[in-house]
C-alpha cells in the first residue's frame, strides 16, 4: 500500500514506546509540538489494550495540547509493536485504519511519500515474556513478522519506521547495553525480516523502539542511520530529524533543566 501525504520532513516526531502511559505519550506530544512538529510518528507499543476509553483521552490530550501550542491539524500515527490489543488492529490492511480524528494506525508494509521523503512501515515483534502473558488478553500470535508483510517493501525508500531493530544493531545494542548477557533468540526472525527490508529498500535513516535504549548507530553494512528510540518519557525518547539530518533527542521528562541531545549522522 502506497499513498501521498502532504508534510514537511521537518514537522514529524518520532515517539519510542509509551506503553499506554498517556503521561509519557503528554511529555513526547508536547516535546514535539514544542519544536514545531505537527505530525508524529509512533514506533509501537502504543498499548491499545484499553480500546476506545483510552482512544477518547488521547483524542482530548491531541486536541488540548495542540491547541496549546497552536498546531494546526496535528496527526499521530503509529504502528503495532509486540503490546498492542491486536484485535482492535487489522494488520494487514491496504489503507490507514482511522482510530480517532487525529490517529490512525500504519498497517504493515505500508508507504507514504511525505514531501520528497518515501517512508515504509513494519510493525510487530516478538514478547520476550509471553510465557508470563494470557492468550486473547495480553498476548497475540499476530505480534510477530511474516516475510510475506515484509515482503511488501520492495522498492528504495528514505525512511524505515518499525517497532524491532535489525540483527546488526540489536547485536550492538546487545553488546553495549546488556552486555552481552542477552542469549534468547526471541525475535531473531522479525529481525532477519527487518533485514531483508533493509537490504531491498536501502533506508537513509532506520528509525525503531522495543528495546528501551536510546543511540544513534551507523550501520558498517550499507550505510543506514539507525535511530533507536528510548521509552517512556525517558532519555532520548523522543526524536527529530532536522533540517541538515542532524537528529535531536529528547532530554527526557526527568531531565528538564538538561539540554536536548544533538547528533550528526556522519557517524564513522
Amino acid at each position: 500500500m502506497h499513498c501521498t501525504l502532504k508534510e514537511n520532513i521537518m514537522t514529524i516526531g518520532y515517539i519510542g514506546d509509551t506503553h499506554g502511559s498517556l503521561a509519557n505519550l503528554d511529555y513526547a506530544m508536547t516535546w514535539c509540538f514544542k519544536h514545531g512538529a505537527s505530525t508524529m510518528i509512533h514506533v509501537g507499543d502504543f498499548w491499545t489494550y484499553q480500546g476506545k476509553k483510552i482512544v477518547n483521552k488521547l483524542e482530548r490530550l491531541i486536541i488540548n495540547r495542540s491547541q496549546q501550542f497552536n498546531i494546526a491539524n496535528p496527526k499521530l500515527f503509529f504502528i503495532d509493536g509486540n503490546h498492542e490489543f491486536f484485535p482492535l488492529l487489522n494488520i494487514d490492511a491496504e489503507n490507514l485504519q482511522n482510530i480517532s480524528d487525529h490517529v490512525q494506525y500504519v498497517p504493515r508494509g505500508s508507504s507514504f511519500t511525505l514531501e520528497e521523503n518515501t517512508f515504509g512501515f513494519l510493525g510487530g515483534a516478538s514478547s520476550i515474556d509471553k510465557q508470563y502473558r494470557t492468550t486473547g488478553i495480553d498476548w497475540f500470535p499476530e505480534e510477530s513478522i511474516t516475510y510475506q508483510q515484509a515482503s511488501k517493501l520492495s522498492e528504495k525508500i528514505d525512511i524505515l519506521v518499525t517497532h524491532d531493530s535489525s540483527t546488526e544493531v540489536f547485536e550492538y545494542i546487545r553488546q553495549k547495553h546488556f552486555g552481552n548477557s542477552t542469549t534468547s533468540t526471541c525475535g531473531t526472525s522479525d529481525r532477519s525480516a527487518i533485514d531483508m527490508v533493509i537490504y531491498n529498500t536501502q533506508p537513509k535513516f532506520h528509525i525503531h523502539g522495543h528495546h528501551h535504549v536510546s543511540q544513534v548507530y551507523k550501520s558498517f553494512q550499507n550505510g543506514t542511520v539507525t535511530i533507536s528510540l528510548g521509552s517512556d518519557g525517558n532519555p532520548g525518547c523522543v526524536a527529530i530529524i532536522q533540517e541538515d539530518d542532524t537528529i535531536r533527542l529528547c532530554s527526557g521528562k526527568y531531565n528538564k533543566e538538561k539540554d536536548d541531545a544533538i547528533i550528526s549522522h556522519h557517524l564513522e
